[in-house]
């Protein structure tokens, strides 16, 4: 319990600290789908609501981490008739290393790397600490960029994933909430 107090904390205090080589990544929250291989009646179809996406990124090495408050997830398994394990996570912390130098290359919208993340403290009506999702993969994106502040608009990832010792494969797409409305906006006025 240490060390996630300690992690909060880092994270929490980078800004402060932060001078003209860090660089602010958020969105207001995503939206994600996702499926998880291979199909073994678990955690197959994924759905998942994130709310307030933070990140903190050094231009130099293009290394980010983050975190985001509140994740909401659920699953079908493969006939979908019965629900999986539908919960809130608290913790949720990831790294990225965007390989492509936009500084030099100019695709300061794009980003695209590894990336890991961690997802605990489940609760739904009770409080799940057994419960986890690590995720480690390529990740590639697009997103805003406005000086040093970015914001994230979409991603798609894929890899290997571990739900509660479960392995799996992997693949998801994420999209910001925000963009999304506007999206389904603009298309509803195109049929209009």
């Amino acid at each position: 319990m240490r060390y996630i107090i300690t992690t909060i904390l880092i994270i929490i205090t980078i800004p402060a600290f932060a001078q003209s080589n860090y660089v602010t990544s958020f969105n207001v929250g995503n939206l994600g789908i996702g499926g998880n291989f291979p199909l073994k009646n678990d955690y197959n179809f994924e759905t998942s609501l994130s709310l307030l996406n933070i990140g903190f990124e050094n231009r130099y090495s293009n290394f980010e981490i983050g975190f985001s408050p509140l994740m909401f997830f659920g699953w079908n398994n493969d006939q979908e008739v019965e629900r999986g394990f539908e919960g809130a996570s608290l913790l949720n912390f990831y790294a990225m290393w965007n390989v492509i130098n936009y500084n030099s290359l100019g695709f300061s919208n794009f980003y695209l790397g590894p990336f890991a993340s961690i997802n605990y403290l489940f609760v739904d009506e009770n409080i799940h600490w057994n419960r986890h999702i690590f995720t480690t993969g390529i990740n590639l994106g697009f997103r805003g960029n406005f000086g040093r502040l970015k914001y994230n608009v979409i991603s798609f990832e894929m890899g290997y994933r571990n739900i509660n010792n479960s392995s799996k494969y992997h693949v998801g797409v994420k999209m910001d909430i925000i963009a999304l409305i506007l999206l389904i906006m603009l298309a509803e006025s195109e049929i209009d």
